[in-house]
């Protein structure tokens, strides 16, 4: 969760735990593949694309789904500050 700038503790954070599991267990999107490098970190490769990168291809939807719920639940609590 700390990966993906989520807080997970609390009242508050336990609103987000879902996004938290569905990161962890996300499947690679079509054309992805895991790889390790010889000190076994875990890298992904689109071989079509010639792209790799570090993070879980998915990651970045996963944060921006995050900071979207947050922002709702803000805007819910504090209704004036939302505009």
């Amino acid at each position: 969760s700390r990966y993906l700038g989520i807080e997970v503790e609390g009242k508050e954070g336990h609103a987000f735990r879902w996004i938290v599991e569905e990161a962890l267990n996300a499947p690679l999107p079509d054309g992805w593949e895991e790889h390790k490098t010889a000190e076994e970190a875990v890298y992904y490769y689109h071989p079509v694309l010639k792209e790799s990168t570090w993070e879980h291809p998915q990651d970045a939807y996963y944060k921006f789904m995050y900071m979207k719920m947050r922002k709702m639940r803000m805007a819910r609590k504090n209704p004036a500050e939302s505009d």
